[in-house]
Order: structure tokens, then sequence, then C-alpha cells
């Protein structure tokens, strides 16, 4: 491992602590209460924990699909990460709606399934509150297409990011701010996949040939 290598674990190990920490830190603020005398606080303290952990196992079966690691004819089906998806939008402020076009029953390789997931945390940072996600999947037999549309009242336009996905990293400094994006770019990458994005202030769309 290389230097270039190192900068580029610690930067998305620090992103996957930082989306972690929320509901974690949720979690010790609640039981803090716990014991208190107070019914009426006790009681949203135990609701507070009961959410927060929700959301950590949320999103930790999110990250376990969109960052692990898999077996190179290892497939997932698409209502599966349908599930994954769903569950882990449902703790923010964005909504997600599902388009199958016929392709509910097919399974799609992992490393497609980890560019999706990543995908839609690239989107729902950019669209931000109260925005929407839409996904569409092309194909019957075989997927043969992706698309994502994400809208949005308030759209967070940044010309590096985008530089970033559309392939040019060597002339943007990794950060933690951007490493998802580099993440995502280097999966897609692996792969022959054609992609096209466009960021306007209405949201972006982003699709993908397989």
């Amino acid at each position: 491992m290389n230097k270039n290598d190192l900068e580029f674990c610690e930067l998305l190990c620090a992103k996957f602590c930082h989306d972690l920490s929320g509901p974690i830190g949720a979690i010790n603020n609640g039981i803090d209460f716990l014991d208190s005398e107070n019914s009426n606080m006790k009681e949203k303290a135990a609701e507070l924990v009961k959410l927060s952990s929700n959301q950590a196992v949320n999103r930790l079966a999110f990250f376990r699909q969109a960052y692990g690691s898999y077996s190179a004819d290892s497939k997932v089906d698409v209502m599966q990460l349908k599930s994954l998806i769903h569950k882990f939008i449902q703790d923010t402020k964005i909504s997600v709606q599902f388009d199958s076009n016929g392709s509910q029953d097919l399974e799609i390789e992992h490393i497609l399934s980890k560019i999706l997931l990543n995908l839609v945390m690239v989107t729902s940072g950019i669209i931000l509150l109260n925005g929407e996600i839409k996904i569409s999947f092309y194909g019957k037999s075989d997927l043969e297409e992706i698309k994502i549309n994400a809208v949005g009242p308030v759209v967070k336009v940044d010309e590096d990011l985008l530089t970033l996905l559309k392939g040019d990293i060597s002339s943007v400094a990794k950060t933690t701010r951007n490493i998802q994006q580099y993440y995502t770019r280097y999966l897609l990458d692996l792969t022959d996949i054609a992609v096209q994005i466009q960021i306007d202030k209405s949201g972006v769309q982003i699709d993908l040939k397989i």
C-alpha cells in the first residue's frame, strides 16, 4: 500500500465514522436520561434510544453492502437493494421512489449494487432537505439501464464533486467532503458501465448504461 492508498482509506474510514456518529451519539445521550425520575423525560429518552438504534442498524446494513467485500461472481437481488435504500433514506428528510419496469425479480452484479448505493448517498447529499429520489430499472431478463433522478427545493451544486463523478479525479484533492465521490468514481472505473451525469438548479440526473 502506498501513501495515496493509505490516504484514501483514512478519508473513507473518517467519513464512515462520521456518518455513524450521529445515531450512536443520540443513543448515548438517551441512555443518560433513562434513569431520570421525570417519567416524561424517561419516556422521551426511551423513544430516542429506539429511534437512534434503528437508524444505526439501518446505516450499518447499508454501509456493509456499499463498502463491503464481495466475491467476483456474487449477485444481489434488486428487491434487497430497494429495502436497503428505503431504510437508509427513511431517516432523512428525503423520499425515495422505485420504478421497476418489470425488473423487480432481477439479480445484479455485486459491484453494480455498490455503485447504486454509493450514488444514492451522493445524490442525497446534493438535493439536501425535502427532496425526492426516483430510481428506475430497465430490462427484463437482464438489467440494461438504471436511471436516478433526484430533485428538491434546495440543490447543492458543487463543480468539484461533479468533476470527480465525471472522471477527472486528478484535478481535485481528496478530502472527507469529496471522498464519497472519489470512491464512487473508482467503482465505476472498474466496470464498462457508461455513465451520464447532469446537475442543475433543479436536481441531478444520472443514467447508467449496463
